[in-house]
């Protein structure tokens, strides 16, 4: 029995694929800490041949470089990374996605998780050269875990989630922001200045903070551009049900005060997007991630960006939309079509006792073709497999390779001595309850069509979780 751990950035976004991490890993007969990413950080000092995996890149960072991924592989464990921003981003120039990576970044990870073989690229390019060989050596394109989730194992997981939801509002169609301008709990932007105090040359450190600054004027501009449109939607169709979904990192102040006050728009911010997609007749962004993740699922996308002329960078999702009108007549009638139309059905539909492996494999067929044939034609590298998958294989190779026989179950009281109790931060979690963690489990193991007996133990109040397989 091996320790995993866990730790969890911004929750929306991250969490139940986590959960679905943290069943394969149990089903293995492996212990997971799971949660609050700062809480956690203590165990990196104290136990031996850890397992993990979080988000995160590999550019020199502290704490993160030098008190929490160095001790991993320095006392014989795994650290594995994952960028969630991910495939969205790498629209961007690589130096500004990827700052900073030096020797000691790099030697402290043990592999990157990419979503395509761009993001390997990208990472490079932002690198030293001679760098670039032992970069490439670990990291591996693989798609993403959020991916797996877009498939039958999402909609079984998910399923009483989102019949709740359709049973509370019917027929919706969803609007996402992508902004994000004013950070949950502090309401005003969040400083990026500390992320570049690595960057060692000061050109590089002046540049991104001035790339940051533009960006965010522009954002502020696009944003208020953006609503007036929203505006418009609500109004010209009082009939249909609009749910607006802010940023998971953002206060919601800006759409309270700006959209319209109207009864068929709520404004909604909590928990993962993915059951709000599946239940939606479409999804109106601009640039978002979530405009990729509904065609993946196939949920008609409709991108806004050039109805107002966006002035940001064109995104993955500003590619992959379904519908990508020009002027506010043509927006109207991508809105009437969405909605008159049938509708995709988003049923479990996964066949009955398979292996783990068939399991995934079988739920990635489901996945829109259409989406991965755009990014063959952009050229991004992005494999058509499941990250979960693979993740399982990376798992396995890591166990087998080293000696467990000194390992052992640790007890929970043991490990809570370790953990810190820092409360979780506004912009990135919420509290959960020991219930509700067992509960998203549970949902996992069955959509995994596993049935591993789990024992779920509160070891902080403030959000850390131990799995233990009985």
């Amino acid at each position: 029995m091996g320790l995993a751990v866990l730790p969890l950035h911004v929750w929306d976004r991250e969490i139940d694929s986590r959960i679905f991490l943290a069943a394969i890993l149990l089903s293995e007969g492996h212990q997971v800490v799971f949660g609050h990413e700062y809480n956690i950080s203590p165990l990196y000092q104290r136990f031996p041949q850890l397992f993990h995996v979080g988000a995160g890149r590999p550019i020199y960072n502290e704490p993160r470089t030098n008190l929490w991924y160095e001790p991993i592989t320095e006392n014989g464990g795994f650290n594995g990374l994952i960028f969630e921003e991910g495939i969205n981003d790498i629209m961007l120039n690589s130096s500004i996605s990827f700052p900073g990576i030096n020797s000691r970044s790099v030697n402290s990870t043990s592999k990157i998780f990419a979503w395509c073989q761009r993001e390997v690229d990208q990472m490079c390019d932002a690198a030293p050269d001679d760098l670039h060989p032992l970069l490439r050596a670990k990291s591996s394109s693989c798609s993403n875990s959020r991916i797996d989730l877009l498939g039958p194992i999402g909609s079984d997981y998910f399923e009483q989630y989102t019949n709740s939801i359709q049973q509370i509002f019917g027929d919706f169609i969803l609007i996402s922001d992508n902004f994000g301008l004013e950070i949950f709990g502090v309401g005003a932007p969040l400083d990026t200045r500390p992320e570049f105090k690595w960057v060692s040359e000061t050109n590089k450190k002046e540049e991104l903070i001035e790339f940051n600054q533009n960006y965010h004027q522009k954002s502020l501009r696009s944003r208020d551009q953006f609503s007036k449109i929203i505006n418009t939607l609500v109004i010209s169709f009082p009939s249909i049900n609009f749910i607006f979904r802010p940023h998971p990192v953002a206060d919601p102040f800006y759409w309270h005060k700006n959209l319209v006050k109207s009864r068929n728009i709520n404004i909604i911010c909590r928990d993962s997007p993915v059951p709000w997609i599946k239940a939606s007749k479409a999804v109106i962004h601009a640039g978002c991630t979530l405009g990729l993740e509904s065609e993946l699922t196939n949920i008609p996308a409709i991108d806004i960006s050039r109805v107002y002329g966006d002035i940001r960078k064109q995104s993955v999702s500003n590619i992959v939309s379904r519908y990508k009108p020009d002027s506010m007549d043509q927006l109207l009638k991508c809105v009437q079509k969405s909605w008159l139309s049938q509708g995709f059905s988003n049923k479990p539909c996964h066949t009955e006792n398979l292996h783990l492996d068939n399991v995934l494999q079988n739920n990635m067929q489901h996945i829109n073709d259409d989406v991965f044939e755009l990014f063959n034609s952009f050229k991004l590298g992005f494999p058509k497999l499941s990250n979960l998958s693979y993740t399982l294989s990376v798992i396995r190779d890591f166990y087998s390779s080293i000696d467990l026989k000194f390992s052992q179950s640790y007890s929970a009281q043991l490990i809570a001595s370790f953990v810190g109790d820092k409360p979780p931060l506004a912009g990135k979690s919420r509290h959960y309850s020991v219930t509700e963690i067992t509960r998203r489990l549970i949902s996992a193991n069955k959509a995994l069509q596993l049935n591993t007996k789990t024992k779920v133990q509160k070891i902080s109040k403030n959000n850390v979780f131990l799995f233990t397989p009985n």
